[in-house]
Formats: C-alpha cells, structure tokens, sequence
C-alpha cells in the first residue's frame, strides 16, 4: 500500500487504519451494521463498500457471485457492505 498514490483507495476498519499510504483511506464502522458480521464475512463486507462506493459492480452481480454452499454466509456479508456503503 505505500505505492499507491492520493488517485487510489482504501476501505478499512478502524483497528487498521493507520496505513502508510498515500491513498484515501475510508474507515468503515462496522458498529453501524446492525447485524451480526463474522469475521469470516469481513472482507466481502469491505470488497462490496470499495466496489460499491467506485461504481465497479452492481448489486445484482455481487449477489449472483455470492451464489452456492455458503450463499447464506455471502449475503450477509453483502447485505452489511450495502448497508455500510451508504
């Protein structure tokens, strides 16, 4: 992350947001989810704000990936990125 510069960007939680990096740094609070979040779900959580907030997937399509075994799993974990994106 030090190579990426002010035109990129970072979506994390609080507990690692002292990145050093150039690039925006967008600190979710998961707080504001008021859902349970397992941490197994934490990175599609904060995948689904970054591609939300950058217009680089749709809704549709972060569901339909999300699709098969752990589907259930997968739609929290994008229900709460869709919350938290505002």
């Amino acid at each position: 992350m030090a190579e990426m510069g002010p035109e990129s960007s970072v979506v994390t939680v609080p507990e690692f947001a002292a990145i050093d990096t150039e690039a925006v740094v967008e600190v979710i609070d998961l707080g504001a989810w008021e859902g349970r979040l397992p941490k197994a779900q934490l990175a599609l959580t904060l995948l689904t704000v970054a591609a939300l907030r950058n217009g680089l997937i749709s809704v549709d399509a972060l569901l339909a990936a999300g699709a098969g075994p752990f589907a259930a799993d997968n739609e929290n974990g994008i229900s709460a990125g869709l919350a938290l994106a505002g």
